[in-house]
């Protein structure tokens, strides 16, 4: 009876908080989040994604000072939503999908967004699933019948981007570094750490293992263009 007492009081305290506050409180205090983890554990799903949707939500509250305001914009959404799905498919209308949901299927234009590193391949997946986002990146450029194009931010929920390795995979894009012959395997010299091996050299970055243990990632153009590094002969 305490735990529900508890919860009756917490509901009533939201009515008196801004709409800010109150997502937070639901959030963290009433164990929002505690459930999120044990969903997503449960269903194999990344906490991050989640995590987003929550981040894009409370951005939406922004415009409004109260709940009754924000649930009338949340209704006229839905109607919007319900109508859109009685539109018939001959009409210009603009289908929103994961790459699961549209697969089999093609469009004359598609758009497809967030094509950076974190994304696709997503920053948790493991170097087994890399394949398996690999395929799905396949299935999603393959959907255009007539034009494909991608969107690439610098920035994705506040973080720096790189475009996805995928692209350069399939000479979507290119990488303009000009290695000077340095490949993966090679021994280099470094003008600060010394002598070492290149392990992976990829979308502009080299990663390098040097003699006293130490691995270390560099952007090699401004190793080359400030000749801080060069190969062994």
């Amino acid at each position: 009876m305490k735990a529900i007492d508890k919860l009756r009081k917490d509901i009533h305290n939201l009515n008196k908080m801004n709409l800010h506050t109150a997502v937070d409180f639901i959030i963290h205090d009433l164990g929002y989040h505690d459930y999120l983890v044990e969903y997503c554990n449960k269903y194999k799903i990344h906490l991050e994604d989640l995590e987003n949707i929550i981040e894009e939500f409370r951005d939406s509250l922004a415009d409004y000072n109260n709940i009754i305001k924000f649930l009338a914009h949340v209704e006229v959404v839905s109607e919007e939503i319900l109508k859109s799905r009685s539109k018939t498919k001959d009409e210009d209308v603009v289908l929103l999908s994961t790459i699961h949901g549209v697969k089999g299927m093609e469009f004359n234009h598609v758009y497809l967004i967030n094509l950076v590193e974190g994304v696709i391949p997503h920053e948790h997946s493991l170097e087994e699933n890399i394949e398996e986002e690999r395929r799905l990146f396949y299935v999603a450029i393959t959907r255009a019948i007539k034009d494909l194009t991608l969107i690439l931010p610098n920035v994705v929920q506040g973080k720096a981007r790189k475009p996805s390795r995928f692209l350069s995979e399939c000479s979507i894009i290119k990488d303009n570094v000009n290695s000077k012959g340095i490949t993966k395997g090679d021994k280099v010299i470094h003008k600060s750490f010394g002598q070492g091996i290149v392990n992976q050299l990829e979308d502009g970055n080299i990663d390098i293992s040097f003699k006293n243990g130490n691995n270390r990632k560099f952007d090699l153009k401004i190793l080359l263009d400030n000749n801080l590094i060069e190969k062994c002969e």
